[in-house]
């Protein structure tokens, strides 16, 4: 696949932006410099610094963005680009297929003819449904943790401001059931809080909350409800 000149390198870097926020939905977060060398890889550079020097250096003409381009063209730079990014991150093809549909590293607006969602990504990324309920149980844990702990969520937080809690030590997810839909991966379960308080009684203690962990392709919400007798 030939080196794609962009016009700007502004552009550039609001691609590594979004392929780093894309990445977070399907539980394979990256930082941004690892996300700036998949961009620049995808597009035919061999790292970010030279991707920044031949922009900004103007000696060749932008290239064709796909959105002027026919659609097996397209599809062909959309390939290419999804099997970078996935060698270069290290992740699943699946992923790397749904990334490169999201992000659109060539292109302006969004995909025209080409679906992929965020289940599908899920799906096609493992074999066997057993291993599939493992991988997402073990995402939808990591959201539930990182929305806990650094979310600072109302209800937890309320309840822990009543019983004098110091420290939350640890998040213990347990899924019950699974709903995947086009677009929508919905999981239900229960959340178990373990914190030490102020208090003896309250040292190394527990509480279990409702929880639905909802699953879409722009973001990833968290409902937890009042804690379970």
């Amino acid at each position: 696949m030939s080196r794609i000149y962009l016009r700007e390198f502004n552009f550039a870097r609001a691609k590594a932006k979004a392929l780093r926020d894309a990445l977070v939905l399907v539980g394979e977060p990256q930082n941004l410099t690892h996300c700036q060398g998949a961009v620049a890889a995808a597009l035919g550079y061999s790292n970010w610094a030279e991707l920044k020097h031949v922009t900004e250096s103007r000696q060749h003409a932008p290239s064709p963005l796909d959105d002027s381009l026919p659609p097996q063209v397209v599809e062909g730079r959309l390939a290419h680009q999804a099997r970078i990014i996935a060698e270069h991150l290290g992740i699943d093809m699946g992923f790397g297929d749904y990334l490169a549909a999201k992000v659109r590293l060539s292109a302006l607006e969004a995909p025209q003819g080409r679906r992929m969602t965020l289940a599908r990504a899920f799906a096609e990324t493992v074999a066997g449904e057993a291993v599939f309920t493992a991988h997402l149980e073990d995402f939808a844990r990591r959201a539930v943790e990182d929305h806990v702990i650094h979310g600072n969520d109302d209800i937890i937080t309320a309840f822990a401001q009543g019983r004098g809690i110091d420290e939350v030590t640890d998040i213990d997810f347990d899924p019950a059931a699974s709903e995947i839909a086009d677009n929508l991966i919905t999981v239900e379960g229960t959340v178990t809080v373990v914190f030490d308080g102020w208090s003896h009684d309250t040292e190394n203690a527990s509480e279990t909350f409702s929880l639905i962990l909802e699953i879409t392709a722009n973001k990833v919400t968290v409902s937890v409800g009042h804690p379970l007798l």
